[in-house]
């Protein structure tokens, strides 16, 4: 429907451990998104990423602002609006997880669908015990390396002395 539209997912949460209660979450396939946030009579922007997240917003906060996509299909930027939400709408999320945003039909506000769904999982860091598996295996092929270029030093100085 939506063909130049980038590819992007955005989240919203309501938690019970912050005020403001309201969180974004965002990920974009191919380009870099950022959250044009009202601020004291004008807009505050982090720098734009392929993935983020802002805390600590208020419904108000929520509604006034936009999420600014830029593709990495020629630099176009796309801005969509969350001022079709409502507060009501907003207060009465529950609390138990990640709601994705959806556009809608004018393919230029996002909205809020029915169910909560969770953002993509993040990968966890290795373990310290899988780290030094790793590094062990790295260290291992190191050496073999090392072994097989002090091998050809010796094999070309010897071919350097016999050709004395």
């Amino acid at each position: 429907m939506f063909t130049d539209a980038p590819e992007f997912r955005l989240w919203i949460q309501r938690t019970t451990d912050a005020e403001p209660p309201f969180r974004l979450r965002w990920q974009v396939m191919d380009g870099r998104g950022t959250l044009l946030l009202p601020r004291g009579g004008g807009t505050d922007a982090a720098p734009a990423t392929s993935s983020g997240t802002q805390s600590q917003l208020s419904a108000t906060d929520v509604i006034q602002t936009r999420f600014l996509v830029v593709s990495d299909r020629g630099g176009k930027r796309n801005q969509f609006a969350l001022d079709g939400l409502a507060k009501a709408q907003l207060d009465a999320l529950d609390d138990t997880g990640w709601h994705a945003l959806g556009l809608d039909t004018s393919g230029t506000s996002l909205m809020i669908p029915a169910k909560p769904t969770p953002p993509p999982p993040t990968q966890a860091p290795p373990s310290p015990q899988q780290r030094i598996q790793d590094l062990e295996v790295s260290l291992a092929e190191a050496q073999s390396q090392v072994s097989e270029l002090t091998r050809r030093v010796a094999e070309l100085e010897a071919e350097l002395r016999s050709a004395e």
